[in-house]
């Protein structure tokens, strides 16, 4: 996978001898972090900031706590080695229905969505 960028081609008849070169801007079409689906633990979830701010937003307003606390109360579960929604299950005694995981999931992978949509565009 590359890197959004410049990458510079080179074209010859061997590696000693170039024709010519063009520089192409790369765009990525493959997600930099992993998604967040059911089974996606603590640790994956606060490498994708789409999956952080949803779950971060999510935490922060069933335990009462500012954006900032909800941070650092994920943070303290990236050990855990069930998915992220048994984690806040079992950590903050939440209750976590079928529907609201499946919206979260959405709502991460709507933004992801837009993110590449956003970086192919710009």
């Amino acid at each position: 996978m590359l890197d959004d960028g410049p990458v510079r081609l080179r074209m010859g008849s061997s590696s000693r001898d170039f024709a010519d070169e063009v520089e192409i801007e790369a765009r990525s079409s493959v997600h930099r972090w992993r998604p967040l689906r059911r089974d996606t633990e603590t640790a994956f979830v606060l490498q994708n900031p789409h999956a952080r701010s949803v779950v971060g937003t999510f935490l922060a307003e069933k335990v009462g706590v500012g954006q900032a606390v909800a941070d650092e109360l994920l943070e303290q579960c990236a050990k855990s080695s069930v998915n992220v929604f048994t984690t806040l299950a079992n950590r903050f005694r939440l209750v976590l229905n079928e529907g609201k995981i499946t919206a979260l999931i959405e709502e991460a992978t709507r933004r992801e969505g837009q993110a590449i949509t956003s970086s192919r565009e710009g």
